[in-house]
């Protein structure tokens, strides 16, 4: 996790909670399993999720808000007696970096990861 000015963003640490084969193996919504990135709020940042969902779309990123996944971490730190934290959590589909079948690295992983990237500072700046 890090901080940016006043939003918190969390990736998983392997960033590897939505892999692509699960969109078969759930009884939830299967259009957002095809999605590659669902964001998810804390209880208060509606603008910083529609702020953030419109960066990773101008990114070329197909995102998903809050399904089948909702709810963002906010370190206990910070929940509910930092009015100036937010959080945004970011789940990002497996093949969109790496091919599931071999575990390696896609060819065009750092693309993404700088797509990834350019879209996350456009929020913190926005939001600073």
């Amino acid at each position: 996790m890090n901080i940016f000015s006043s939003v918190l963003f969390h990736l998983p640490h392997d960033s590897s909670r939505v892999p692509a084969w699960c969109k078969e193996q759930f009884m939830l919504s299967k259009v957002a399993f095809k999605k590659e990135l669902i964001l998810m709020r804390d209880y208060k940042t509606k603008a910083l999720l529609d702020f953030a969902k419109s960066a990773f779309e101008k990114a070329g990123f197909e995102v998903a808000l809050n399904t089948p996944f909702a709810g963002a971490i906010t370190p206990i730190k910070f929940y509910e007696k930092d009015s100036r934290v937010s959080s945004l959590m970011i789940e990002v589909r497996r093949d969109l970096y790496m091919d599931e079948t071999t575990g390696k690295l896609r060819g065009d992983y750092l693309v993404t990861k700088a797509r990834l990237n350019r879209a996350c500072k456009q929020i913190c700046k926005y939001f600073n």
